[in-house]
């Protein structure tokens, strides 16, 4: 064997182990270049869907560049559009400002020229109702006098409907009688109450507050409303008005004002509705009653500023409720009163006997006397059963201080009563007789003497004094004569001093000037007339005067200061009634100087005036 065939498998076998490692090595490598190579095209795309949204970025945020671009100019031209309208506003705004001060200034003036003839026509049909006219002649100047004063009352929420907008609207807080309040305003719309053959009928405690502090105007206003708008609305049955005593909260007395009546009704739906300034239920009540739709919105408004509240019940076809709660402060008022005066203006266990008959002044009373703690009433239906009642008391404690009867009753008239009631002597009840007939007294005594006879409308005070002077309690003399009232025992009737005095009347107007010179003359008052303020300061000094009527215009023209140094009387201001329109300023001025202040917004009525000088 050489050495040559001896070698080359050997050479073979190392050759072979180098080369497989080197395979081995190659092969290895190879993977690893292809998964590199892998690797990379995996970051080439990823690299070239980047670059690709990069690209979109970038094309979004150029449309958006652009986009904000446009807004802003756009913003720019608004902004200038805004600032242009801007400037258009406050010139509208100062436009609105004093079309507003035109209007208000031209609603008070067309009012005032309205109300002056508008007095004028009322007074003289006032007088025309007093002469001798027809039955005929009669009706349609009656007929003129309403719609006069309907036009007077749509002036007048007109007014104040624009002083509420204009804001100018402001309250006095001074001191008024809530019960001659109430028995004024429901005096003044008997008329109307009669002419419908309703039961009309006013009821309040003896026992309740009399004297606050607020504003007697603005409330005077709401009753008035309410009771207008409740007639108006009532076309038989009744309506009542009541005042109810309160809560006491932090100084101040809730009081209850309750205006009920027997009319159409309300639906509830509408409710709300009625309280919008020019609506009513619905059209075909605007076309059947009119009215401009202003009352109950003006009540409400005027209710919110004395941080009162109005609510209303109604069934439809069955009738109305309205309760008005106002805080008032009351004057002298404490929650314990003292026990003396409890006792003094006690009525506890007066026995009346009201005859059972359905009419509308028995239903009246009946209401009154309900209103009165401590009264006791017991009914009767012919005249044996009210002797036997009044003869056979159960017991002494018992016995019938008073009876009442109609004056058209044909089982217990003042003639049967004369007769039978002297069958309880020795101590027969008193005798009231209840008429119809409206008289200048509120209470008479019988033809025969026998009786007393309360005249339409009864007040609450007549009745309360009348029972007062059953019980023996001093009240002061409540029939001095035919001519004293049961109203006047509240205004000490013995002291006649002051009815000497002359009144001072002052009004530019000469056809007003007359009408209230010739309602002077009925009241048997002297007088002496002023056309100006250049005659009224004069006048002032030269005597002591019993009372001053002066017209709004002329009052708005003289300063509190100057009227009280001109009157200069060492006996006290004299009462001062103003008529017509008065600026709320001037009037809260003169109030605080002069608490006697009466304010008439129209010229006053003989009844006004009546009421006026018994005070």
């Amino acid at each position: 064997m050489d050495v040559a065939s001896t070698v080359a498998p050997i050479l073979a076998i190392l050759s072979l182990a180098v080369f497989i490692p080197l395979l081995y090595r190659f092969v290895r490598s190879r993977r690893a270049l292809a998964q590199l190579h892998e690797e990379t095209r995996a970051v080439r795309e990823e690299a070239e869907r980047l670059r690709a949204e990069t690209e979109s970025l970038h094309r979004e945020m150029s449309a958006s560049r652009s986009e904000l671009e446009r807004l802003r100019v756009e913003l720019s031209i608004a902004g200038s559009t805004m600032a242009a309208r801007e400037e258009e506003l406050d010139d509208t705004r100062i436009r609105a400002r004093q079309a507003g001060v035109t209007k208000s200034l031209f609603v008070a003036n067309m009012s005032h020229e309205l109300r002056t003839p508008l007095n004028g026509i009322l007074g003289l049909t006032g007088n025309l109702l007093d002469s001798g006219l027809t039955e005929k002649q009669r009706s349609e100047v009656e007929l003129i006098q309403v719609a006069g004063e309907d036009l007077v009352r749509i002036v007048n929420d007109v007014l104040d409907l624009s002083k509420l907008e204009a804001g100018k609207l402001l309250l006095e807080k001074v001191p008024f009688d809530l019960c001659e309040l109430l028995e004024g305003a429901f005096s003044l719309l008997y008329p109307q109450a009669e002419r419908k053959r309703l039961a009309y009928g006013l009821s309040y405690s003896h026992r309740m507050p009399r004297k606050f502090v607020g504003d007697p105007f603005r409330l005077r206003q709401v009753i008035l409303n309410l009771l207008s708008n409740a007639i108006k609305f009532t076309q038989a049955g009744a309506v009542y008005l009541r005042a109810e005593e309160g809560e006491s909260r932090g100084g101040t007395l809730w009081m209850r004002l309750i205006v009920e009546d027997t009319g159409i009704g309300i639906e509830p739906e509408k409710f709300r509705m009625i309280f919008d300034e020019f609506q009513q239920g619905d059209l075909s009540t605007t076309r059947k009653y009119g009215g401009t739709g202003l009352g109950l919105s003006l009540s409400k408004r005027l209710v919110g500023l004395m941080a009162g509240e109005i609510d209303v019940e109604s069934i439809p076809g069955k009738g109305s409720r309205f309760v008005v709660q106002l805080p008032l402060v009351p004057i002298r008022y404490t929650e314990d009163p003292d026990p003396a005066e409890q006792q003094t203006l006690s009525l506890d266990g007066l026995r009346l006997l009201v005859h059972d008959r359905h009419s509308n002044q028995i239903r009246v009373v009946i209401r009154m006397l309900e209103a009165l703690p401590g009264v006791q009433v017991e009914r009767f239906s012919t005249a044996e059963e009210a002797v036997e009642r009044i003869s056979h008391p159960p017991t002494p404690d018992d016995s019938i201080d008073a009876v009442f009867s109609t004056e058209r009753s044909s089982t217990f008239s003042p003639q049967i009563a004369q007769k039978t009631l002297r069958l309880a002597n020795p101590q027969p009840p008193l005798h009231v007789v209840l008429s119809e007939t409206a008289g200048v007294p509120a209470a008479t005594r019988s033809a025969e003497g026998s009786s007393i006879v309360l005249h339409a409308p009864l007040l609450p005070s007549t009745l309360i004094a009348l029972l007062q002077q059953v019980r023996h309690i001093p009240v002061g003399p409540l029939f001095e004569s035919v001519g004293l009232t049961a109203f006047d025992v509240y205004r000490d009737p013995l002291d006649k001093s002051r009815e000497l005095l002359p009144t001072l009347v002052a009004h530019e107007n000469p056809v007003e000037l007359r009408l209230l010179e010739v309602m002077l003359q009925k009241l048997g008052r002297t007088f002496v007339s002023a056309h100006s303020k250049t005659e009224l300061l004069p006048l002032l000094r030269t005597r002591t005067w019993h009372a001053l009527l002066i017209h709004g215009r002329i009052l708005e023209e003289t300063s509190p200061n100057t009227l009280i140094e001109e009157i200069g009387s060492p006996n006290g201001l004299p009462r001062l009634a103003v008529f017509g329109e008065l600026d709320d300023a001037v009037r809260r001025q003169f109030s605080e100087r002069c608490p006697t202040l009466s304010h008439f917004q129209t010229s006053p009525r003989l009844s006004q005036l009546r009421d006026f000088f018994r005070i």
